[in-house]
């Protein structure tokens, strides 16, 4: 599990964070993006999601 996991987020630091939170709260399973580990965890918030995509809406991709 650990090699996958190093092997999957390939080091960076948010990622590692958040496949390993997933792991520890499902069922072993690992996400296989980032994205789908922070869909998942979204899921599990009944009403967060909902707010998170109208958020995401209003201020759209964030430039720098």
């Amino acid at each position: 599990m650990r090699r996958q996991l190093i092997a999957r987020t390939d080091g960076v630091p948010l990622f590692v964070e958040e496949l390993t939170k997933a792991v520890m709260e499902s069922d072993l399973a690992i996400p296989a993006s980032l994205h789908d580990s922070l869909m998942a965890r979204l899921d599990r918030l009944a009403n967060a999601k909902e707010i998170a995509q109208a958020q995401a809406l209003a201020l759209g991709r964030v430039r720098l």
